[in-house]
């Protein structure tokens, strides 16, 4: 018994066959990238033309030549060691490499595939545009890591941040700013390049420059506190405590933390910005140190001290041990690591610099485990 095959169904797999070398083809000759089918000598059988203009060489060049012969040795060794492993191992390798192109230095990446025992196909794709995006972001980061050397060393010396304004804004901003836009083009025009690990670089990037914007954002408000003029006026401090929820009604509802404003003197003497972040810097520590699945309950009171008012902030959260209660206010104190709790390590030093313009005091009473109270003192 035999199967007689009719013309009409050689014709159908005649055209199938046609139909899916042409499609293969199409796709082929659609891409950008240069396309190699070399064997396991090294031996240059066939190509697919791509950007041919940013070549080495045209591609007729390589036509039915070794690798040896049409590239330089470093690039012709590089090729046959990873076809070597492509053809053995089956999997794809990937490298890049660097040539003069038209009095230029261009840089590419291949990527070699196993076709059969002998063959794989090498798809070459020019990277200079993204290897110079890196190479101007690296320069960036490293003149960002100068700039915060200097700004350690300028801390260090004791001169309390007089001119870091400036600093901040110019010398620092720029660079920063450089760096987020640098890996947002990356995300942009290569993201669908990167493996897992790339991506995860450029999101380490992202995160690095938000924490640095951070900590120039609480510097820069630590500067102003000790440079601007305070200006007193006579303020409700119910308004002021008001709009300080107001601007953290996320956090507190994220947290469902539940707010007790007490008794407040009717009218005080304070510069009204500064006093609105002094407020507002405690009210977020008494929510952001809370402890895990307990909904912060947070008081804020007023009493007559002497000649002063006595502010009250008291949470119901983590705790501070005695040794710290000083330490706090220094300036990049934190007793948590940012992976805990996110900040700068500047909110309590800011609120310092706040209370002691305004002629009065500042401090903490807490254990740890049974929440805090912070209490600051102004003038009647």
């Amino acid at each position: 018994m035999y199967k007689r095959t009719s013309h009409n169904e050689d014709g159908n797999s005649t055209q199938a066959l046609q139909d899916s070398e042409a499609l293969l083809k199409a796709i082929l000759e659609a891409l950008p990238d240069l396309k190699f089918r070399v064997d396991y000598s090294g031996l240059i059988l066939d190509y697919f033309a791509g950007e041919a203009d940013k070549l080495y060489l045209s591609p007729e060049h390589f036509l039915h030549k070794n690798v040896a012969e049409v590239l330089p040795p470093h690039v012709a060794e590089a090729i046959k060691y990873n076809l070597a492993l492509c053809l053995k191992n089956e999997t794809v390798q990937i490298f890049e490499y660097a040539l003069p192109v038209n009095g230029t230095l261009g840089y590419y990446e291949a990527r070699l595939s196993r076709i059969n025992e002998k063959e794989a196909v090498a798809v070459i794709r020019n990277i200079t545009d993204r290897k110079q995006y890196y190479e101007t972001l690296q320069d960036k980061i490293s003149e960002l890591n100068l700039k915060n050397l200097q700004l350690e060393s300028y801390i260090s010396s004791n001169r309390d941040l007089e001119n870091f304004a400036y600093v901040a804004s110019h010398d620092l901003r720029e660079p920063l700013r450089t760096m987020r836009t640098f890996a947002q083009l990356l995300q942009k025009r290569y993201g669908s390049q990167f493996d897992e690990q790339g991506n995860q670089y450029l999101d380490f990037i992202a995160d690095g420059a938000a924490k640095l914007n951070r900590l120039i954002e609480d510097l820069l408000t630590y500067s102003r506190v000790n440079a601007e003029q305070q200006v007193a006026e006579i303020v409700s401090p119910l308004e002021l405590v008001e709009e300080v929820l107001r601007q953290l009604a996320e956090p507190i509802a994220d947290k469902q933390a539940n707010m007790d404003i007490q008794w407040l003197p009717s009218t005080i003497s304070v510069h009204p910005g500064s006093f609105r972040q002094l407020l507002q810097n405690l009210v977020y520590n008494a929510i952001k140190f809370s402890k895990p699945g307990t909904p912060p309950h947070i008081r804020l009171y007023a009493e007559s001290w002497g000649t002063h008012w006595r502010f009250a902030v008291a949470d119901n959260g983590i705790g501070i041990a005695a040794p710290f209660h000083e330490k706090i206010f220094a300036l990049f104190n934190k007793l948590h690591p940012s992976a805990a709790f996110e900040g700068t390590g500047l909110g309590l030093a800011i609120c310092k610099k706040i209370v002691l313009q305004h002629g009065g005091d500042i401090w903490v009473e807490s254990q740890p485990g049974e929440g805090a109270v912070f209490y600051f003192t102004i003038p009647q």
